[in-house]
Order: C-alpha cells, then sequence, then structure tokens
C-alpha cells in the first residue's frame, strides 16, 4: 500500500458506517486525509461540528489496532486500495452522493480508462459507464450489468448465456458486472467467462472470504478475466443489509441494467431503482406471466419503467443509446390497385409538408436527457426531481415506501433506488418502523 492508500484506509475504518457523512465532511474542511490526520480531535470536533467521539477516532486513525490488522489482511490476500481521489478510481462512482470513500479489488480489471494501476499484480483501468454518441461504441469500453432471480428458470438460464454470447461477438469489449450471487448472477459471469468478455463482480461483504462458497472456484476465475469488488472491510460478512448497498455499485458501474426473472420483492429491483436514479438505460426480459419469478421484470416492461429486452440487438441499442429496434417488416399483404375517382387528387402522405403549411417547431432542447434518463449520474436530491420530491413528502413526518411512492408519483422500484441513495448520502434516515424520516 502506498501511504495515501494507508491514510484513506485508516480513516473510513475509524468512521465506519455511520460516520462516513462526519468523514466526507472532515475531508471537505481540511481538503485531504492528511490534513484530517493531522488536525487533532478538538479542530476536528469545533470546526466540522463532529461528535466528539468520532472525531477521536478520526484523529487516532493511524495508530488503531483495527487499521494495522486490517492492513495486513489487504497485503496477505493481495488486494488494490482504490481510495475516491486516485485517478483510476471509476468516475462514475465518485458522481454518486453516497460514493464509496474507499474500495477495494482483487484480480485485472482491462477497460477504457487512459490510466491504468496495479490490482493483485495486474492491470486494472477504470471501466467506462457514460453513454457515446448514439450508434457508436468507439473510443469506449460498454459495461452491462446483468441481474435476477436466485432460482432462476430453464429459460432464464439459456435466455442469459446465449445473450451474452451474442453480445460478445457483436462487441468483443463488453464488460458483464453482476453479483457473484447464486441464480442469474453466477450464469451471467460463467457465460461472459465463456465468451472471453471481462466480468466483473461486485461483493456484499469483505474480499478474504467468497459468498456463497460454493462459487469459490467461480470467483478465482473472475479474478483472472476481472476482479472482484467490495466497498467493506476485509472481514465484513455478507449481512442482507449489505446486499441492496452493493446493489447500488453495480447499477453506478453499468451504462445499461439488464434484469433477468425478478419477483415482486427481488432485491434486482432495487438494482433497478438505483439504475433508473442514476440515469443508466434499464432493460428487462419478459418472461411467463404465470412464473411468480417473471412478475418483476414484466411490472418494469408493462409500467414503461424498462425497455423489452427480445434479442442481442436490444442490448446494443440500449448500451450504445439508440432507440429500441422496430420490426423490419410487417405481414405480407397482397398488392391491389388502387383506383381513384375522376378527378380526385392524391392524398398526401402523412407527416409530408406542403408548399402552403407552416414548417413544425423543433423540439426544445431536453438538457442532456434522453428517454432513459440523463446522461450522467445526476445527485438524487435534486430539488426539483424525484429526490427532491421524496425529500418534499418527508417535510410531513416519516412514511413507509409505499407511501412515499404515491406521494411523489414514483413506481416504487425507483423509490427504493432513489430512499438507498438518499439514506447513504445522509440525506435520510430509517426508523426502526420501517419508514423514512429526515434527520
Amino acid at each position: 500500500m502506498t501511504p495515501q492508500q494507508e491514510r484513506w484506509l485508516a480513516l473510513t475504518l475509524a468512521a465506519g458506517p455511520r460516520g462516513l457523512r462526519g468523514l466526507r465532511d472532515a475531508l471537505e474542511a481540511f481538503g485531504s486525509p492528511e490534513a484530517v490526520l493531522a488536525a487533532g480531535s478538538a479542530a476536528l470536533e469545533a470546526r466540522c461540528k463532529l461528535p466528539a467521539e468520532l472525531a477521536r477516532r478520526l484523529a487516532s486513525a493511524a495508530h488503531s489496532p483495527t487499521f494495522r490488522i486490517e492492513s495486513r489482511l489487504v497485503a496477505e490476500h493481495d488486494v488494490h486500495l482504490l481510495p475516491w481521489d486516485d485517478p483510476d478510481y471509476p468516475a462514475t462512482l465518485r458522481d454518486l452522493a453516497s460514493a464509496p470513500l474507499l474500495l477495494y479489488a482483487k484480480g485485472t480489471w482491462p477497460a477504457a480508462g487512459a490510466g491504468t494501476h496495479r490490482a493483485g499484480g495486474t492491470c486494472v483501468e477504470a471501466v467506462s459507464a457514460t453513454p457515446p454518441a448514439a450508434g457508436t461504441m468507439r473510443g469506449t469500453v460498454p459495461a452491462l450489468a446483468v441481474v435476477g432471480t436466485r432460482h432462476p428458470s430453464r429459460y432464464g438460464e439459456q435466455v442469459t448465456r446465449s445473450l451474452i454470447a451474442a453480445l460478445a461477438l457483436a462487441e468483443p469489449r463488453l464488460t458483464v458486472i453482476s453479483g457473484l450471487a447464486r441464480g442469474i448472477d453466477g450464469i451471467a459471469h460463467e457465460a461472459a467467462l465463456e465468451a472471453g468478455l471481462t466480468t466483473l463482480a461486485v461483493m456484499a461483504g469483505g474480499l478474504s472470504r467468497v459468498y456463497p462458497p460454493e462459487h469459490e472456484s467461480l470467483a478465482a476465475r473472475v479474478q483472472q478475466q476481472g476482479a472482484l469488488l467490495a466497498e467493506f472491510p476485509m472481514t465484513t460478512a455478507p449481512l442482507a443489509r449489505n446486499f441492496p448497498v452493493r446493489n447500488r455499485i453495480i447499477a453506478a458501474l453499468a451504462r445499461a441494467v439488464l434484469i433477468v426473472e425478478a419477483g415482486e420483492q427481488s432485491g434486482s429491483l432495487i438494482t433497478a431503482g438505483c439504475a433508473q436514479t442514476y440515469g443508466r438505460v434499464l432493460l428487462a426480459l419478459p418472461g411467463n406471466v404465470g412464473q411468480p419469478e417473471s412478475a418483476g421484470t414484466n411490472r418494469l416492461i408493462q409500467s414503461g419503467q424498462a425497455r423489452l429486452v427480445l434479442s442481442a440487438e436490444d442490448v446494443l441499442a440500449g448500451l450504445t443509446g439508440r432507440p429500441p429496434q422496430p420490426l423490419a417488416k410487417g405481414p405480407r399483404v397482397p398488392a391491389r390497385k388502387l383506383v381513384r375517382p375522376p378527378g380526385r387528387k392524391r392524398p398526401q402522405p402523412v407527416g409530408r409538408r406542403t408548399p402552403t403549411s407552416p414548417r413544425a417547431p423543433a423540439p426544445a432542447n431536453s438538457g442532456g436527457q434522453t428517454a432513459s434518463g440523463p446522461a450522467g449520474a445526476a445527485p438524487a436530491a435534486r430539488s426539483d426531481g424525484p429526490g427532491g420530491r421524496i425529500l418534499g413528502a418527508l417535510r410531513d413526518g416519516p412514511l413507509h415506501p409505499d407511501d412515499l411512492a404515491q406521494a411523489a408519483g414514483l413506481a416504487i422500484e425507483q423509490t427504493l433506488g432513489l430512499l438507498l441513495e438518499l439514506e447513504l448520502s445522509g440525506e435520510i434516515v430509517q426508523t426502526s418502523e420501517h419508514t423514512y424520516a429526515l434527520p
């Protein structure tokens, strides 16, 4: 580890999940990790209004036993650290209000970034999730997230494998991102490896162990052709509350997110909500209407939140920003000769402008937004956006996510993604009654 990586590691460990907002305030006030560590607890408490206990932990972060143990584990497991200010830290994550201050990486990670670093002894670059000009991927490496049920049908598995194989032929530089979970996640990683694609697995726990344990060999293969990523300390257990947190990383790293067979209570729908929050293109594979595991994906399509995927071409259209392709040809209809009555003029085709008709006004500039959302990852809590509507609804008191969705006029999937981002950025808190409130 470099001295700068050590400073970031010490501070993030000392802050812990509950102190990250205070650490962000301290970094903004003092300008750098070095300055925060040198400030002293009294200055941190006075200048940043930090609780006394947090100020004390940050001031002594470099000397804590936890830091020494974590440093040893990072070295033993051949893990590379990516601090927030590292040039190779993914720009698409840095834009988030809830951006992890430190990423752990293990393996290789080639992509389109100009700068490279070393992770586990191999070259790592930053994945580009910024959409290119419509119809081209030249100069960028497209990144596709694929997530779905842990209990896929044979149909779901077959289509996932065939889509990724076809995508690899069309775009060999594609990076496939998922969460290494059972089911569709693991299938997506396997298909990417078999097709020779780069694949990234974002973990819901620390990198000192693989979860689920039956995916240890798969994780080893991912490291050879991609990387394992985490924002959690090395020994963190894969607790249930960590999975939604890691889902936002999966969505933010990708240019498009494909949902395969997700039930109405699936965690994949949180990934879908994050994708909408971050302006990513959301894609969904239609499923059997009688199959519970397809209820969530079918609902995303029905509500217009996700594009329908029928082929690899539909996925490529989402990755390049093109609209979905219409049917090339309709049904064959026998030609017949049109006989016009004498004196009747030939009808003008619909939409053709006659010499005397005024020109239709050009559409107003949309400010860089497409039908799939803004071109970049915009802050979740704009005063005039969906995040602002959620914050406004909470001014009258705590609300359940279902009530917030109704008050803000949003789909529940998008609401869940926004709530996760707002909570992690410290703008709202979750109460013991499973409601959300302003701090």
